[in-house]
């Protein structure tokens, strides 16, 4: 009996295993205090960041942390600030910044990985995008091209875009993808002000490992700032923690028995 007991406690903890935070950062964070640099690491479960353009003009583009709500004529109310806060990145004349990060968490079904994005406007052929990598594939991630025809947002897996239903938006949306299979995922992509949403089935091969932010060209001036913020990762135990808690209750059950 004692022996059915302890089988049972394992497979049950392992049933009922649920994804927990390990990884999240904001701009609230007091690291960014002094503003956005290269190797600045604040929050928790991430790797430091890294950030670039393609241009030593500070002028042309660049990196800050402000307010998301000033960007595409301060349309709003909605943003993606915390504490009035957001990571902002800005581009032009012909310029890219580029911020990325690693992460170090196994790939598992269940896993859920979000962010926030608030975009100003986009000049003509300019993209501004944000999402999850493996390695260098994009794996769902979310892109507007200024100018396209559809005049919606992208979701890019590798060289292939699907054209969304969510139309432009300078209010912000919120992203999440989870993890549904093997090689397959979902991600539902939302406006912040609830006038649009889309939900995008994918594949992926490789495990999920980085998170990329792009502003290649969107314009000149604050209302051309794109923006990104509340990064996180919810992940389920691996099998051989679970098996570990499992164990553990077993053992509790067997303690409580023979007292």
């Amino acid at each position: 009996m004692i022996k059915f007991f302890a089988i049972f406690a394992s497979l049950f903890i392992v049933g009922v295993a649920q994804a927990v935070i390990v990884a999240q950062d904001s701009a609230a964070d007091a690291t960014y205090n002094d503003g956005w640099q290269s190797t600045d690491n604040g929050g928790f479960g991430f790797l430091a960041w890294g950030l670039g353009a393609s241009t030593s003009n500070p002028s042309n583009a660049g990196r800050f942390i402000g307010g998301s709500q000033f960007n595409a004529n301060n349309e709003g109310p909605e943003n993606i600030n915390t504490s009035g806060r957001a990571f902002g990145m800005y581009a032009n004349s012909n310029n890219l910044a580029v911020a990325s990060r690693g992460f170090v968490v196994s790939t598992l079904v269940g896993n859920k990985y979000r962010f926030e994005m608030d975009n100003g406007w986009i000049d003509n052929s300019a993209v501004v995008s944000a999402g999850f990598y493996s390695g260098l594939t994009a794996v769902g991630v979310v892109e507007f091209v200024g100018g396209n025809s559809g005049g919606v947002y992208q979701i890019r897996d590798g060289a292939t875009t699907t054209a969304t239903t969510v139309s432009f938006t300078g209010k912000g949306l919120t992203y999440e993808l989870e993890i549904t299979g093997a090689t397959t995922y979902t991600a539902t992509l939302s406006k912040k002000d609830g006038s649009g949403m889309y939900v995008h089935n994918g594949t992926f091969s490789g495990a999920l490992n980085q998170f990329q932010f792009f502003n290649d060209n969107a314009g000149s001036g604050g209302n051309h700032d794109a923006f990104v913020n509340s990064l996180e990762i919810d992940a389920v135990p691996e099998p051989a923690t679970m098996l570990i808690l499992g164990a553990g209750a077993a053992l509790a059950a067997r303690r409580r028995r023979k007292g």
